[in-house]
């Protein structure tokens, strides 16, 4: 195994050895007392496979130097080192870039997630273990930066990739193959998708409703078999870029039975900047085949830090999937900035300087004057809440936004806090986008990116014929999408954050939709952050909104509460579109009767009528009791019973005879007297 530099901290510190070197050795400065501050593990102690390199031993003497500089920094005002200082003193780094080099020796392996079928088997790695309708995968442990915001600007940087690998398919004794292996880019996980075997490489689900209940992910697909409801007409074997789907964006064909002639090397590179993906693959006879296909692993739904790695699939025909050989680079550093427990004396602030401190680097900021101008003196409301008002406006180069108003409180601004320390540097196709912001005086707005299909409320049947009129109608297809991003979103919230954010207000309210009714969630002004170490956060009074809010959080002085009270939430937003949805009045059909609770006692009533749906297909009741399943589970009134968000994004991947009825729920005191 040969690895190369995985961190990137050494080529920060080379950086700025000239600088460091220039001031240390003129002043002649102490050790620093800044070294359990700045350092929380000693840079001399730490190595990459216990190799210690000239340059890994040059960074570690310049640490050295700057942990002494830093000592001083507060009697030594030369503004050049006094930025470097304060820079160094106020960020944590943390590298992203990925770079290796594997030929799979044992080494390797401890660098390497195994699932499903797969294991590392002397100097290759068995995608397959020869069994019908079998899948497995390989990443590798550390994730891939695919984008970060520069330092200043508000500007986004995105990260480009080339690997290389070798591998061979092995053909079983009646020379029919079956399925094919790939490369993939996608969310982070430790199991194999549901129902991934066969056509579907382990990449994706066979899902009913195709992609949208499987992981997001980008692959490369090396295809030994011909299905013909997706695959290009006329071909078996061949080469396809893969996006969310199995119906290639691009294939290159290749002769039948080439994918199974031996040992082969491919060559992927993705260019960032184009947003452009090419392969490469090189047979042993000599030949070359290629294929390329515009691809934007951001804008295809994968998170920030993604997994690379293979995964590979057999039906019921049988063939062996090996990866001899696997090299990786990206070509960019990222350094993800997040503000230090300790502080320096010039850090200290009040709110005001503490949020100019936390969003000058990250956010374009906006007088008063300008958000006026751009929303044309406030003359277009989109909508009001709890928090502010929303109005339409654009930018100077034409884009539409969406401007909300805070309204003046007496909390010192913290909702505004809360919201942009939540969001400002997440990005994520199923969170709302926080382009900017202005604060000045009492007067504060955010600029988000504008959602011209509205709130999920506005799809949402009311309780009598008046309000239903007022309704738009979507297919229960479409809701289940909505559902399903709305779980992605709060899976990325809570789980592969910086810092995890809990919402605690998810309502139909705050899940805006795009213009092809993407859904993203919005709203964060009573957001908390958690740290990743930890499981739970204190609320010093309830927070959300009564009919969604959980039982712990409704009972805030009795304790912490989890990401599983957004769960809950989740739960009671399902509840609620699927019971509006098929007009179901509960106080008509049940009285006084807790919905949920007459929901539970009348599941096969309320799902057993296809009619009954928006479209009127036969999928509608399939649909619905699936849909219903999930809420049930995800409003336990224990949050220990409630699934993760994860775990409720497996059980959309799974078939509805997969699911079990939860136990039932009951209403907990006159919590929830009201729902909706």
């Amino acid at each position: 195994m040969r690895d190369r530099d995985q961190d990137g901290t050494t080529k920060f510190y080379l950086s700025i050895v000239p600088l460091v070197n220039r001031y240390t050795t003129r002043t002649g400065w102490c050790n620093s007392i800044c070294h359990k501050f700045f350092f929380p593990q000693d840079a001399g102690n730490s190595s990459h496979d216990n190799n210690s390199s000239k340059a890994a031993k040059q960074a570690n003497a310049t640490a050295a130097r700057l942990r002494s500089a830093m000592a001083m920094a507060g009697n030594h005002r030369s503004s050049q080192l006094h930025l470097l200082l304060l820079f160094c003193c106020t960020t944590t780094l943390r590298a992203a870039a990925l770079s290796f080099d594997y030929d799979f020796s044992a080494d390797a392996a401890k660098n390497l997630v195994f699932m499903g079928d797969a294991a590392h088997a002397g100097d290759r790695i068995n995608l397959t273990n020869l069994g019908v309708w079998r899948a497995g995968r390989v990443a590798h442990r550390q994730l891939v930066r695919l984008w970060d915001d520069d330092v200043g600007g508000g500007r986004t940087t995105t990260t480009s990739f080339t690997t290389a690998f070798s591998f061979a398919i092995g053909r079983n004794s009646t020379n029919q193959p079956a399925d094919g292996m790939a490369f993939f880019v996608g969310l982070p996980r430790d199991n194999l998708p549901p129902h991934s075997d066969g056509a579907f490489f382990g990449l994706l689900s066979n899902n009913y409703f195709g992609p949208y209940g499987s992981p997001r992910t980008v692959g490369v697909e090396f295809d030994t078999f011909s299905n013909p409801m997706w695959d290009p007409e006329g071909t078996v074997d061949h080469v396809g870029i893969d996006v969310n789907t199995v119906t290639s964006k691009n294939t290159t064909a290749m002769p039948t039975l080439s994918l199974l002639a031996g040992v082969m090397r491919a060559e992927v590179s993705y260019d960032a900047a184009a947003a452009r993906m090419a392969v490469t693959l090189r047979t042993l006879d000599g030949m070359s085949y290629s294929v390329e296909a515009a691809v934007d692993l951001r804008a295809a739904g994968l998170p920030q830090d993604a997994a690379v790695g293979f995964s590979a699939a057999t039906g019921d025909l049988v063939e062996s999937h090996q990866l001899l050989s696997w090299s990786f680079n990206s070509s960019t550093v990222f350094l993800v900035y997040k503000k230090h427990k300790c502080l320096l004396p010039w850090q200290r602030s009040t709110t005001a300087p503490r949020l100019h401190s936390l969003l000058r680097s990250q956010l374009k900021s906006y007088t008063y004057s300008e958000v006026r101008k751009m929303t044309k003196s406030f003359t277009h409301t989109l909508g009001k809440g709890g928090y502010g008002t929303v109005y339409k406006g654009s930018l100077s180069d034409g884009s539409t936004i969406a401007v909300k108003i805070l309204e003046d409180s007496n909390n010192d601004g913290e909702d505004f806090i809360n919201e942009v320390s939540s969001i400002g540097r997440i990005s994520h196709i199923n969170v709302v986008t926080l382009l900017g912001l202005c604060q000045h005086g009492s007067k504060r707005a955010l600029i988000y990116e504008y959602m011209p299909n509205g709130s999920l409320d506005k799809f949402a049947v009311g309780g009598n014929d008046t309000m239903q009129q007022e309704k738009f109608l979507i297919s229960w297809e479409k809701l289940y999408d909505i559902l399903v991003g709305v779980a992605q979103g709060l899976d990325y919230l809570h789980h592969w954050c910086n810092h995890r954010v809990v919402h605690l207000d998810i309502k139909p309210q705050n899940i805006l939709l795009d213009q092809d009714f993407c859904p993203k969630i919005s709203d964060f002004g009573l957001a908390k952050l958690c740290k990743p170490k930890e499981s739970k956060i204190s609320i010093g009074c309830a927070r959300g909104t009564i009919g969604y809010m959980a039982p712990e959080v409704f009972w805030g002085h009795r304790g912490a509460v989890t990401t599983k009270s957004d769960v809950y939430s989740y739960g009671m937003l399902i509840l609620h579109m699927v019971g509006e949805r098929e007009n179901i009045n509960a106080s008509t059909e049940s009285g006084s009767k807790y919905f949920p609770e007459w929901l539970y006692d009348n599941l096969n009533q309320f799902c057993g009528v296809p009619s009954g749906g928006i479209d009127g297909s036969n999928s509608t009741s399939e649909v619905a009791h699936k849909l219903v399943i999930i809420g049930f589970w995800c409003i336990q009134s224990a949050p220990t019973d409630r699934p993760s968000m994860s775990e409720v994004i497996d059980m959309f991947d799974r078939s509805l005879t997969e699911l079990q009825l939860p136990p039932r729920i009951s209403c907990c005191g006159n919590y929830n007297e009201s729902f909706g």
